[in-house]
């Protein structure tokens, strides 16, 4: 079997080559060239990696651009939609702790821990977040999308050591413009309607308002039914649970003002609003693995171990979610009448100011975010409601950031700035174990605990970067960070039942946990652009993540402060790359080969406790490595067909790392050894070295094109289609083998009938039309017996008719 996967990547790979090596490829086709019929060499893509507008060619870095037209031909309004359209990206909506777990080039956070920030950052208008909630905010009205690869030190935020996704919002024009699109979406029976109005108010004032509304009947069946006499809870029968899983409705609205007072200022105000809702997020994950000798999932009492059985054990568009019985949710906080929900509110508001003093330009940029999120959801997977699960958080983000950046004639420029964060971020977690807890005769709660946490951060950072141009073609940047950061954490439980006395952490009993530290990070790049229109570069880079405390899901009698606390992540390496245009600027292509050094890699730690609590908690592994090459082409044939491709490798591994936790059912013929730690306590640890990191396939290949053909006067005819080959990789941070994903492949497909003007367009569009369940992480399942496995799949098989019309 190993053997058959290995020579199908292979066959791949080489017919992936071949591929690029021939006079087709293609990636970040000019903003609009597929429909205007103009060359690249009129549309370049201008980026702002490094805080300067430069065009995507001339910027010595490792960059992926999209832009809003490639967003709209297939129906991208969602970030975990645009890691798909990408080489070596990965983001995956979660339904606890950050929210999301986010990658790139195989180096990112997992989800399922609410003191982690991500080692991927997402930077919207200017303000930096890393919380993956964000991906539950709607994706629209985007002018671009840039993905920034490898460590990030200088010039967004605190910095991050994988990379940063850049999304740049429309803003208003000289002209009146208005917009409404519509569409439906067949397999999940989503809804959706957006648009915008956009235009001057004044000489110096303009306005963009764009809104979003969708509604989702889901795309997974639930097919967990009535269980009447519930074998582990005789009181308490079960109900079931909803039809449709994932299904939500969201509403989101942005306001844009532009004020050109006079040529050398300007000011830009965005404030999004964004209100999502949907029926349990735990209904995202699914079991997907039995464990040994297993057919169905499984879960406990504590004391008896039964199957579920409306359940199955693999990825498919079937879960098993059912609700809370109502007289366990009387006296169960958060559970309402049992059902599940949840409801994400949130606001971002940036402040872009710029003041141009011609060979000096001053920028200031203040950005603040709010969001409230709070779910009531099925954490144990199956039809049982063994462990639901009340959480909340709220957060609060203020940032400021000031910048000078230098224009001379000379040979030397610069840029320096300060950076300054402040967030605060609130939860709680109400849990009820597999013990069953019968309501508590002082209280009348069916809960195990309630627990609460608080996290304040504070983080200052000054940076700058000095480009001195040597000669006309050669040119050297360097520059640093430093960074200083606070954290503050306080977590406890505020309510223990009775019968959770000896297994849970007291109840007031609150741990602490401070955390500082000061970073410097560095980089340095050597760009030659020996022609117009090639620059080949090799760079130097360092990146900085802080660390923290974890928040473990279970807070049990045997954490201590010390086992809560995890130090910073670093990473350090540099990459080489050339990229550029050619035959008369139809054909762009870039190419890079990168190795970076990890230390400190934070990875979460999930364990499953012979009682049948299972608790998260973040550990340090010594050092990773991820190393490889990347080749980004797109070539426009002719005035109606462009092409593109792209083919990356990636090796990423745990270099050492030699006391992780087992993984669940490993043995010591598999490498687990059994010792005994302070105070008697059993310790099973094993070497890791060596092994892969998790959402890090070695290989990924994609292809696409666009056609778009005159058929009338005044009649276009636009055919697109976009495959994606990504070879196997594992799919949890524990090490575990049997967490696995084969090798897969996807296609997407557009057809667009639109007029010459494009005052007007109909389209239909496909996504993942060979209908790939495929697994894009997982965890052990809450309950389960060792091996047992729940997971979040990505959106199966998508067809939505959509039409837009523009005034």
């Amino acid at each position: 079997m190993k053997k058959s996967v290995l020579m199908r990547e292979r066959i791949v790979a080489a017919a992936a080559i071949a591929l690029l090596a021939g006079p087709a490829p293609s990636f970040a086709a000019a903003d609009g060239a597929a429909d205007t019929g103009s060359s690249v060499s009129e549309a370049d893509i201008i980026v702002t990696a490094r805080k300067r507008s430069e065009s995507l060619v001339d910027v010595p870095v490792a960059i992926s651009a999209l832009s809003g037209d490639q967003l709209a031909r297939y129906n991208v309004n969602d970030l975990n939609r645009v890691a798909i359209m990408l080489p070596n990206v990965t983001i995956v909506k979660a339904a606890s702790g950050t929210g999301a777990s986010m990658t790139i080039r195989g180096l990112g956070s997992t989800f399922n821990d609410f003191g982690i920030d991500q080692t991927v950052s997402v930077n919207i208008d200017g303000i930096q977040i890393s919380r993956g909630f964000i991906t539950n905010v709607a994706f629209f009205d985007v002018a671009q999308v840039e993905v920034l690869k490898g460590p990030q030190a200088l010039f967004f935020g605190k910095n991050s050591p994988a990379g940063v996704v850049s999304v740049r919002s429309n803003d208003p024009g000289a002209e009146f413009e208005a917009s409404i699109r519509g569409g439906y979406e067949f397999v999940a029976d989503e809804a959706y309607l957006e648009g915008y109005v956009s235009a001057p108010l004044t000489d110096t004032l303009g306005a963009r308002l764009a809104v979003r509304y969708s509604d989702m009947k889901g795309y997974l069946r639930n097919t967990s039914g009535p269980i009447p006499d519930n074998p582990l809870e005789p009181s308490a029968p079960l109900p079931g649970g909803p039809d449709r899983a994932v299904g939500s409705d969201t509403l989101t609205g942005r306001l844009t003002l532009k004020w050109d007072p006079m040529d050398r200022f300007t000011a830009n105000l965005k404030v999004l609003g964004n209100r999502y809702r949907d029926n349990g997020m735990g209904q995202i994950a699914q079991s997907v693995r039995c464990a040994d000798g297993y057919d169905l999932p499984t879960t406990t009492n504590g004391v008896l171990r039964v199957t579920d059985p409306y359940g199955d054990c693999r990825a498919d568009n079937r879960i098993q979610a059912g609700n809370l019985p109502e007289n366990v949710a009387a006296g169960y906080p958060g559970a309402r009448d049992g059902k599940m929900y949840s409801e994400v509110d949130a606001v971002l508001a940036t402040l872009n100011m710029n003041y141009d003093l011609g060979s000096i330009a001053l920028t200031s940029v203040t950005g603040y975010s709010w969001g409230d999120f709070e779910t009531f959801s099925n954490y144990g997977y199956d039809s049982f409601m063994r462990f639901p699960g009340y959480v909340t958080e709220t957060s609060r983000l203020f940032t400021q950031e000031l910048r000078v950046n230098s224009d001379f004639d000379g040979p030397v420029n610069f840029a320096v700035g300060a950076y300054f964060e402040k967030s605060k971020r609130e939860g709680q977690i109400n849990t009820r174990g597999p013990g069953s807890p019968q309501p508590d005769p002082a209280t009348g709660l069916t809960v195990s605990n309630l627990r609460v946490h608080s996290i304040r951060n504070e983080a200052i950072s000054v940076f700058g970067q000095m480009i001195w141009d040597i000669t006309d073609t050669i040119e050297l940047a360097g520059g640093a960070r430093f960074t200083h950061e606070t954290k503050d954490t306080v977590q406890g439980n505020t309510y223990v039942h009775p019968t959770s006395i000896n297994v849970l952490l007291p109840a007031g009993l609150m741990l602490k946990h401070n955390f500082k530290d000061d970073n410097i990070s560095p980089e340095v790049t050597l760009s030659w652009r020996p022609q117009d229109d090639l620059t080949i570069y090799a760079a130097y880079k360092t990146g900085y993540k802080s660390g923290g405390a974890s928040i473990p899901t279970g807070m049990t009698m045997s954490l201590l402060e010390t086992d809560l606390g995890f130090g910073p992540e670093k990473a350090k390496g540099g990459e080489i790359g050339i990229k550029g245009l050619a035959l008369d600027r139809r054909l762009s292509f870039s190419a890079d080969a990168y190795s970076y050094n990890v230390s400190g890699l934070q990875l979460v730690a999930v364990e499953n406790l012979p009682s049948g609590i299972f608790t998260n908690v973040v550990r340090n592994a010594a050092e990773a490595r991820t190393r490889g090459a990347e080749v980004e082409v797109s070539y426009r044939a002719t005035e109606d067909l462009s092409v593109r491709s792209s083919l990356s490798y990636n090796e990423a591994i745990i270099t050492s790392y030699p006391a992780a936790p087992c993984w669940a059912g490993q043995t010591a013929a598999t490498g687990c050894v059994t010792s005994t730690g302070p105070g008697g306590a059993v310790v099973r640890t094993t070497d890791r070295a060596g092994d892969p990191l998790s959402k890090a396939p070695k290989w990924t290949f994609t292809a696409g094109f666009d056609y778009d053909v005159p058929i009338s006067s005044s009649l276009y005819l636009g055919v697109s289609g976009a495959g994606k080959y990504v070879s196997s990789y594992r799919t949890q941070d524990d090490g575990a083998p049997y967490a696995f994903q084969p090798a897969y492949m996807t296609v997407d497909a557009t057809l667009r009938l639109r007029e010459a003007d494009d005052k007007w367009e109909l389209a239909v569009i496909g996504r993942n039309l060979t209908n790939e369940y495929y697994l894009q992480v997982s965890s052990a399942k809450p309950g389960g017996l060792p091996g047992e496995l729940h997971g979040v799949i990505a959106r199966p098989r998508e067809v939505a008719l959509q039409a837009t019309v523009k005034f």
